[in-house]
């Protein structure tokens, strides 16, 4: 959760070779029957556990010094995404763009707290908001794996990953427009698209009800459907939930929609281009941050 996906313990040793913190190496043979290697070395087997948490320990104080730097909190984060998320909120209030607020309705309901939301006092409170948040809920399905062939396989199979694809497609994102919402009553797919048009519904947080029905031609149809709490398919044709992109494609394959409701909220207009900021990596340590690797250099001294 504190390293990039797919990074072993060996290169985060690597990154601190000053130390140094370089993983004891074992055979892969070893690997496999640790408990014979125990067994037959127990002094080895200590000094290879003991320097797999040494390199725990301080990538977790250095991320937690990294997190003083660059948000002022002094605090492990519990994800690198969440510290990018403190950093990008700090960014964006020194450059004077403000801090953004999730929805609230007469101060008291936000649209990140569902569980008080979904009772008789959060409904009446709300305003309108629990009319369409289920729209939002229901069109989350999830990431896509596409597997063309299934069973044994025999030799080299190839499984294509695009790195970084969540949050490159979630940085076209923008802040929703509340004041502009709108209600998406029944009509057609046809009607709906003609009425919005394609940029405004990929420049908007929008949710559908739909039913739906793609050409026998289409092989990989694009709209998810729940058979229960852990299935999905995408068949040719079904009800389900979906959002205002995938909307877009399902048309583009030559699908054939009839809109049961939903919501469109568009993102802010922007009158100006935000100021591209480069942010130097060799940030000035401050002393309080020296004094601390100071202590943990000791602590990891002191751990046999």
């Amino acid at each position: 959760m504190l390293s990039p996906t797919g990074m072993s313990l060996k290169s985060i040793g690597l990154l601190y070779s000053d130390i140094p913190l370089k993983k004891t190496e074992i055979s892969s043979e070893t690997i496999k029957n640790m408990d014979l290697f125990f067994e037959a070395n127990p002094r080895e087997f200590q000094e290879y556990s003991i320097q797999d948490a040494k390199i725990v320990l301080w990538h977790g104080l250095v991320v937690q010094d990294s997190h003083f730097e660059l948000t002022k909190k002094y605090s492990v984060p519990v994800t690198l995404s969440s510290l990018a998320s403190s950093f990008l909120t700090k960014e964006l209030v020194n450059q004077g763009v403000g801090t953004y607020h999730p929805k609230t309705l007469n101060g008291l309901i936000s649209v990140k707290d569902l569980p008080k939301l979904m009772t008789p006092s959060g409904i009446e409170l709300s305003n309108d908001l629990h009319e369409y948040i289920d729209y939002f809920l229901g069109s989350y399905h999830g990431g896509r794996n596409e597997s063309y062939l299934y069973g044994v396989v025999k030799g080299e199979f190839y499984d294509y990953d695009l790195p970084g694809a969540y949050p490159t497609a979630m940085a076209m994102l923008d802040y929703p427009n509340w004041n502009s919402k709108k209600m998406i009553g029944v009509m057609s797919g046809n009607d709906f698209l003609q009425r919005e048009g394609v940029s405004r519904l990929i420049r908007s947080y929008t949710a559908l009800k739909i039913q739906f029905e793609f050409p026998p031609s289409v092989r990989f149809p694009n709209l998810p459907v729940r058979l229960d709490f852990s299935s999905i398919i995408f068949p040719l044709t079904g009800e389900t939930f979906c959002t205002g992109h995938e909307f877009v494609l399902a048309m583009q394959l030559g699908c054939r929609i009839q809109i049961l409701g939903g919501v469109i909220i568009p993102f802010v207009e922007r009158t100006e281009k935000p100021q591209k900021r480069v942010v130097p990596l060799d940030v000035k340590r401050e002393p309080l941050l020296d004094e601390l690797h100071e202590k943990y250099l000791d602590i990891l001294k002191n751990i046999s």
